[in-house]
C-alpha cells in the first residue's frame, strides 16, 4: 500500500491508499488486517483505490471454467464490512482484469462515510487496458457537469461597458493581494457576481429577445 494525504480545493486534507493485493490468498489476507488497522488509526475522510486481486461479489466474473472458478471472497466483504467502507461504483467496462475468456473486477475504488460526503459525486472511470491484462481506474472526484462548468472560461461582456456602475464596480474590488493571480481571480469572481446580480444571464436574455422578433 502507498498512502498519500490529499489537498483538494477548498476541501479539507483526505487519505488516498493505492492497493496492490497479492495473487497469493495467504498474503492477501494481511491486506485485509493492514487496511483495519488504519481504519482504527485515521480520523480522516479516505478513499481507497487499486486491485484487490478480490472480488465483493459473485457478479464480478464472467467466463472461465468451472474448475477453475472463483467467485467472492468473503476476507474481503469482512474487511469492507468491518471499515464501513462503500463502493464507488464505476463507469465503463464491468470488468477489470481479463486472461482468455475469463474476465473478473478485481480493482476498485472505496471510501469511508467522511470521504463520500465530501465528494457526493466522485465516480470510478474503468479505461480500456494498454499492454496489461488490467483496465486502470480514474477517480473523478466531479461529475463531467460540474467539471465542464469549471473549465468555462472567463469572458468579458462588452455590455457591462454600457453600464454606469460599472466603473464603481472595478474601483471597489479591483486589489492586488498577496499575487497578481490572486488579485485576478478574486476580482473575476466580484465581476462574475455583479453580472448575475444586474444583468443576469446575456446569453439567455439575448435568445429570448430574438425568439421575440
Amino acid at each position: 500500500m502507498v498512502h498519500m494525504k490529499v489537498k483538494s480545493g477548498s476541501s479539507p486534507y483526505w487519505l488516498l491508499t493505492a492497493i496492490y493485493g497479492s495473487p497469493q490468498r495467504i498474503n492477501r489476507n494481511y491486506l485485509w488486517d493492514d487496511i483495519r488497522s488504519i481504519h482504527n488509526e485515521i480520523n480522516l475522510p479516505w478513499c481507497l483505490i487499486g486491485d484487490f486481486n478480490a472480488m465483493l461479489h459473485d457478479h464480478e466474473r464472467h467466463g472461465g471454467s468451472n474448475s477453475n472458478s472463483r467467485g467472492a471472497c468473503p476476507d474481503f466483504q469482512a474487511c469492507v464490512s468491518d471499515c464501513g467502507l462503500l463502493d464507488l461504483g464505476y463507469s465503463g467496462w464491468p470488468f477489470t482484469w481479463k486472461r482468455g475468456n475469463l474476465v473478473e473486477r478485481l480493482d476498485r475504488g472505496l471510501s469511508n462515510l467522511e470521504w463520500q460526503i465530501i465528494f457526493p459525486t466522485a465516480h470510478i472511470k474503468h479505461l480500456p487496458s494498454f499492454k496489461s491484462d488490467h483496465c486502470p481506474l480514474c477517480l473523478h472526484l466531479t461529475n463531467d457537469r460540474q467539471e465542464n462548468k469549471q473549465r468555462r472560461p472567463f469572458r468579458f461582456q462588452a455590455a457591462w461597458l454600457s453600464h454606469p456602475d460599472f466603473t464603481h464596480m472595478v474601483n471597489s474590488n479591483w486589489k492586488i493581494q498577496d499575487s497578481w493571480n490572486n488579485g485576478l481571480n478574486a476580482f473575476r469572481t466580484s465581476l462574475k457576481k455583479w453580472n448575475t446580480d444586474v444583468f443576469g444571464n446575456i446569453l439567455k436574455r439575448k435568445s429570448k429577445i430574438l425568439r421575440r422578433l
